[in-house]
């Protein structure tokens, strides 16, 4: 498939048209800042009303974060202590185990038997569909850290929370898109980072993006498409199926909890539409929340308690910086588009749980 993401396609009154659209979100908002200091002059009861009205829907809206902010941490803390990686073995035979699940008892520990009653539920689900996932041997981990600036200091932490990951690292494969434009001591670090880690994953590879390439922007779909295209010609040349490639593209600053990988194969493999889905976790920031101002601190907190809020209704979720999805699905898809920016990047942690929306 091949699809036109951005502008350049379009007929001129289709480009003014779309970016009306671009201009309209940021417009409409100075129009209210604005608006509202000219009510205030010129008809205040007016203005007066508005601003009541406006607190009480910010009210209401706190209301409605703070509800579902504490759902959301119940959730997560049922699945603090879940044996992901017993749970993968046990659908590689499914039937015996669902079986298994459905006799099991805990009491009263409400957390197990919360957490059990959902995995019972997926297990039914998935059950039902017969559309079976591939055995978790067979499963493998791709994930792609684009660079251009970041030194050893921001991807070694990254790279070693993969090292401390439960699930198997023969099967995760780590790939550097790394810029051709970087500067020479990233590119010593990349290097090697390559050579460090190289014998302890199935395979760490860089992959350089040439600095100018028609069609292309500097953008970091780009960098990320020449590195899965590399990537893909990896799996072939191995007879290994897209279809049991789950790919993760992350900011180099990424660091993922040692249940990440197997958490993300778990729903993978309990998602019946696992080729077509999209796997977002939630984004927690925090990786050097101490060593910058006390403003920022305070914005990110609310930027992660913002993320666990989403998480409670996963129909309006889109993906958001570091996500993860089929290989299949990105090849048929054509990779990420290369002339506009397609993501998000941020400082987070992601932490396991139930912090996967399909």
């Amino acid at each position: 498939m091949k699809f036109n993401y951005s502008k350049e396609n379009l007929k001129p009154r289709q480009a003014r048209l779309q970016r009306f659209l671009e201009i309209l979100p940021g417009a409409s908002s100075w129009t209210v800042l604005l608006g509202l200091i000219f009510l205030s002059i010129f008809f205040p009861f007016s203005a007066a009303i508005l601003i009541v009205a406006f607190y009480l829907s910010w009210i209401l809206r706190v209301l409605y974060s703070t509800i579902f902010l504490v759902l959301s941490y119940f959730q997560l803390n049922i699945e603090e202590n879940t044996d992901w990686m017993g749970r993968i073995h046990g659908i590689d035979h499914l039937s015996s185990y669902l079986k298994e699940c459905q006799l099991k008892k805990f009491g009263h520990r409400w957390r197990q038997w919360a957490s059990h009653h959902i995995h019972c539920d997926q297990l039914e689900k998935l059950n039902a569909s017969k559309i079976m996932p591939p055995l978790s041997k067979n499963i493998y981990h791709l994930v792609i850290f684009p660079i251009i600036k970041e030194g050893r200091d921001i991807l070694e932490p990254a790279i070693e929370a993969i090292n401390r990951q439960n699930f198997p690292h023969q099967q995760i494969v780590i790939v550097f898109a790394l810029e051709e434009r970087a500067l020479p001591p990233i590119q010593k670090a990349v290097q090697e980072l390559e050579t460090k880690y190289k014998g302890i994953f199935f395979n760490c590879m860089t992959v350089i993006h040439p600095a100018v390439v028609p069609g292309e922007a500097r953008v970091k779909g780009a960098n990320a498409t020449c590195a899965a295209k590399k990537a893909a010609e990896f799996f072939q040349e191995r007879s290994i199926r897209f279809e049991n490639v789950i790919i993760s593209c992350f900011d180099a600053d990424t660091v993922v909890s040692p249940n990440y990988f197997a958490c993300l194969t778990y729903h993978y493999m309990v998602c019946p539409d696992r080729l077509r889905a999209s796997f977002q976790p939630i984004p927690v920031y925090h990786n050097n929340i101490w060593n910058v101002p006390g403003f920022a601190r305070v914005v990110e907190t609310g930027s992660s308690f913002y993320q666990l809020i989403e998480t409670t209704n996963p129909k309006k979720l889109v993906t958001f910086s570091s996500h993860s999805m089929s290989f299949k699905a990105l090849v048929d898809v054509d990779y990420w588009p290369v002339d506009m920016i397609s993501s998000d990047p941020d400082v987070c942690h992601f932490i396991d749980g139930c912090g996967f929306s399909q």
